[in-house]
């Protein structure tokens, strides 16, 4: 009470200071414009800062512009996964719910409503943190590696569930992600594991390459296979489905506030992450709505279930970073190494003598979310007209920007490398029906998991810590009551007329034939015998040999502490995907209904006659970046590209010619001359010539 009885005095003294609105625009100017280009994003601009904050501000503006910067940028992510279909980690569920609905020309809509909710969701989020400091020490304090592996498991059971017709599948994914999550050193260890001695596995696999190539990469090829702009041709985009927008979430307030409280209380918990949260975050909304008919396939108050909490859970994070020195998220780990270049000492200090730098903290985030959906209202009727532009001009500039942005994890052409790979996989998950959020949420929790898993069973008793930990406890019996209502809930509805949400594969009748069948175990398919070759069997043992062959093989020969998560994890997927050979084999094949967006564009083998040339016109621009660097090959690509994506003709190359100029502005201007990035270097003609 001592330290908010302090703040009052301080907030009126930020308030009325010049250097605070300062410092707040320039937050908000770098945070939007610059963080929605694919390739910056808020974690460049935060790291580029970190030394001209330390060296040139005092330390309360510097670690409130980074602060800033962090918090605000959630809100300006959401458009690109909207509009152009661009998927990072925090932004899975604003993907597949907001971008169907861009397809619907409904993308003004759904920005203003994300406004909205964002808005409420981040000032909720601030107020929560204000709050929370003083208060929350005895509660993390007692959140230790049994509870941190409770909930871990508990998000990547909870993300296969959502995986509906695709159960199983969706499970076997998790447990994929789970076994690729421990590519690299041990955590205890230190052991190498799969790696092949590269050395560049040893750090493991970065996530922004994963997510880029699981994701954005599969997403980005098949829209482009299309030919057609993200929206319908002749659909109307007005300032006023903007603003119908808006009040649809403001009417949403109760629901934004309880999202944002959520997602609050999970950002609390250091590891859990943005990309899990907006997940659980999903299902909690799903959890409390009747009609859940509309989910999966562009549902507005999914997205808004999702961006609520995105917005909030900055604050969140912010808790164990202030209070604690632990960092809540990468993007904190940054702000902590700003407070620490300043000599500060976070905990007790931020709550006592350094009290004006926590308040100008919490300040940023909450006026700063209202400014910067103000900013985002204004960019907004410009933006929206991309959705009107032939996607293939879009993945021009797309796919250069893409990998430069997965470049930046190591600065190592392997970044490139593993887009390819992940993106491979991602367009076989994505061709087959394989839902992929399971595989990269458990990716993402992965270390959570080893590094918390071991030492709660060496807290003593085994597996039975887990029971006799009253948080612990907890977390399991409230996860295994959502999961069991959760199943409950998304059964298929008996004699239902209700549309699934993503279809994958299977006959009209099939289809039909699957939305009569109800109960928790509907996926189960009718018994019949099926021995017809599919072509998703090749990935199935392409997987399989993979995992058995080395996982499996290497793991039995490393030290317990190293073998534990890959080990068991493989067990898991060898037998989840035993059972669904049976099935596959021994009932009658139905459609799946996967919480993703599957191939746009068919699966025939006319698409695949569409896909190969664009494939390899990218392995091209690998190519053509190990001859004469990134900067000019980037600015080259659309002149290749886009003749075999469009079939061009006439006026149709002035479309070129300004994908190519957008391109050389960003790369050459923007990039280099203001952000200093790191390009890949022509690796080809260094060889060479060395």
């Amino acid at each position: 009470m001592e330290a908010l009885a302090k703040s009052v005095p301080l907030i009126a003294d930020f308030l009325t200071s010049p250097q605070f609105w300062l410092i707040l625009g320039i937050a908000l100017v770098l945070a939007g414009p610059l963080g929605m280009i694919p390739g910056v994003g808020s974690l460049t601009i935060a790291s580029i800062l970190v030394p001209f904050a330390i060296l040139n501000l005092d330390p309360v503006h510097g670690v409130m512009l980074v602060a800033a910067i962090i918090s605000l940028a959630n809100t300006m992510d959401s458009v690109p996964a909207i509009l152009l279909g661009y998927v990072t980690a925090p932004t899975q569920v604003t993907f597949l719910e907001g971008h169907q609905l861009a397809q619907r020309g409904e993308a003004a809509r759904a920005l203003g409503a994300v406004y909205a909710v964002s808005t409420i969701g981040g000032v909720a989020g601030a107020i929560a943190l204000a709050l929370l400091l003083p208060v929350i020490r005895p509660f993390i304090i007692r959140f230790s590696f049994p509870e941190i592996t409770a909930m871990a498991l508990f998000g990547i059971l909870m993300i296969s569930v959502l995986s509906r017709g695709a159960f199983l599948r969706g499970l076997a994914g998790a447990m994929l992600g789970l076994v690729i999550a421990t590519i690299g050193l041990s955590s205890f260890s230190a052991q190498p594991r799969f790696t092949f001695d590269i050395l560049y596995l040893n750090g493991g696999l970065p996530i922004i390459p994963v997510v880029l190539g699981l994701f954005a990469l599969p997403e980005v090829l098949d829209l482009t296979m299309t030919g057609k702009p993200v929206s319908a041709p002749g659909t109307k985009l007005s300032n006023r489905q903007i603003w119908e927008g808006i009040q649809y979430g403001l009417r949403r307030w109760r629901v934004a506030i309880r999202q944002g409280l959520f997602g609050v209380g999970l950002g609390v918990i250091p590891g859990v992450g943005s990309g899990v949260i907006d997940w659980l975050s999903y299902m909690l909304g799903i959890v409390f709505t009747k009609d859940r008919s509309q989910f999966g396939k562009g549902s507005l108050d999914g997205l808004l279930f999702a961006e609520s909490a995105q917005n909030a859970q900055n604050s969140g994070q912010a808790v164990p970073t202030l209070g604690f020195g632990i960092p809540g998220s990468l993007p904190w780990a940054i702000l902590l190494a700003v407070i620490l270049g300043y000599g500060i000492a976070p905990g007790l200090p931020l709550l006592g003598e350094h009290l004006d730098i926590t308040v100008g903290v919490v300040l940023s985030i909450g006026i700063g979310n209202v400014l910067m959906v103000i900013l985002a209202l204004a960019m907004t009727p410009l933006l929206l007209r991309l959705t009107q532009v032939p996607y293939p001009f879009i993945a021009a500039t797309l796919f250069p920007l893409m990998l430069l942005a997965a470049y930046q994890s190591r600065f190592n052409m392997a970044d490139i490398y593993v887009v390819l790979a992940m993106g491979a996989l991602g367009l076989a998950m994505k061709w087959h029906g394989w839902p992929r959020p399971p595989f990269i949420i458990a990716f993402i929790l992965g270390p959570v998991v080893e590094q918390n898993a071991w030492p709660a069973l060496q807290m003593g008793d085994g597996v039975l810590i887990f029971l006799t930990r009253p948080f612990t406890l907890g977390i399991l019996i409230l996860g295994a009551a959502a999961i069991s209502f959760l199943l409950w809930a998304l059964r298929p509805q008996a004699e239902s007329n209700i549309e699934q949400p993503i279809i994958a594969g299977g006959s009209d009748d099939e289809r039909a034939q699957e939305a009569r069948r109800t109960g928790v175990l509907a996926w189960l398919p009718s018994l019949s015998l099926n021995l017809r070759w599919q072509w998703e069997y090749l990935l199935w043992a392409i997987l399989i040999g993979w995992v058995t062959v080395v996982v499996l093989r290497e793991a039995l020969g490393h030290v317990p502490s190293a073998a534990f998560v890959p080990m068991w994890a493989t067990i898991a997927f060898l037998s989840l995907m035993a059972l669904l050979a049976v099935l596959e084999f021994t009932t009658r094949r139905s459609a799946l209904r996967i919480m993703d967006i599957g191939m746009r564009t068919g699966t025939d083998t006319a698409a695949v006659r569409r896909l190969l040339p664009l494939i390899g016109w990218l392995l091209g621009f690998i190519v053509a970046i190990g001859f004469i660097g990134f900067q000019a090959s980037a600015i080259l690509f659309p002149l290749f590209y886009l003749p075999i994506a469009m079939g061009l003709r006439g006026k149709g190359w002035i479309w070129v010619l300004v994908s190519m100029g957008m391109i050389a502005a960003v790369t050459l201007g923007l990039m280099e001359n203001l952000l200093n990035v790191f390009w890949p270097k022509p690796f080809i003609r260094d060889w060479l010539f060395s």
